[in-house]
């Protein structure tokens, strides 16, 4: 069985990236919208980077809280969040490497790829693993019960990132991504990406302030049980969220790799479109 799952999901992958190949670099317009409008430079990714080992860290001890790998049933807790803090610093690591000027500027694909795994673990993992354990402080489980759900809902995230990466190629196939696509306006998304980038610091600070806003709330207004499974839901909410997002970072890896105008030369400009292809130069 694992074979069989194994190969479907690699088989699936390499059917994805064969019809990526045979689009143009016209049919990936809007995703360069965030290279142009700064939003995914190599030193502001860096910045990311370095919020994210901090996020990471703090995310780290919110779930061994959220765990108490001391409290009873105990369903083998301090064997997952042994595996998510192993994932979790390696990734740091990858973070201090790709956060290095001599690095990051010469492996840009990396440090995209770094960004993109660190976000997913930020914005997905993070979240999953709180609603499990919240969710064993809240509804009397079996061990059994607990594990069947924990890998439902991983396989269900991973089906869900699958679907999502499978519209996006037959939406790039129709054209969606065009500059001159009906269905998205090309100017639009650009002015909308430089305002997202402009404000983010702002998104940031409102955003941790609502979390605080809604614990409060929260323990003011509601019992203890119905307060967990509230943020229960919120968290799985996120995991879904953070497989959506990384499914749109996946398809910017690949025209980040197969495309020069993606990328940025050393004096921080971006390449010119249409300034080369690597899979055409590959089979020539």
């Amino acid at each position: 069985f694992r074979k069989i799952k194994g190969w479907f999901f690699s088989g699936g992958i390499v059917v994805l990236l064969k019809r990526l190949d045979k689009l143009e670099e016209s049919d990936f317009a809007l995703f360069r919208t965030s290279f142009e409008s700064g939003r995914q430079t190599p030193d502001n990714l860096r910045n990311v980077l370095i919020l994210g080992i901090i996020g990471q860290l703090l995310s780290g001890f919110g779930i061994f809280a959220a765990a108490d790998p001391t409290m009873h049933p105990e369903y083998n807790k301090a064997i997952l969040l042994s595996i998510q803090y192993i994932l979790t610093f390696i990734l740091i690591i990858c973070s201090i490497i790709f956060s290095i000027p001599a690095v990051y500027r010469n492996y840009q694909t990396g440090q995209l790829i770094v960004v993109s795994l660190m976000l997913l673990n930020f914005i997905s993992i993070f979240p999953y693993f709180a609603a499990l354990f919240m969710l064993v402080r809240t509804v009397s489980l079996s061990e059994k019960a607990f594990f069947i759900l924990a890998i439902g809902m991983l396989l269900l995230g991973i089906s869900f990132l699958i679907a999502i990466l499978v519209r996006l190629q037959r939406s790039l196939a129709n054209g969606d991504f065009r500059r001159e696509s009906k269905k998205h306006n090309y100017e639009k998304v650009l002015k909308r990406e430089r305002s997202t980038f402009s404000k983010l610091p702002e998104f940031i600070i409102a955003a941790t302030g609502f979390v605080f806003i809604l614990e409060f709330l929260l323990e003011g207004f509601l019992s203890g049980d119905i307060e967990n499974m509230i943020f229960v839901i919120l968290f799985f909410a996120l995991f879904f969220m953070g497989m959506y997002l990384f499914a749109y970072s996946v398809i910017s890896i690949y025209c980040k790799k197969r495309f020069s105008s993606f990328n940025f030369d050393k004096e921080g400009n971006l390449q010119p479109w249409g300034s080369g292809d690597r899979k055409k130069r590959d089979i020539v």
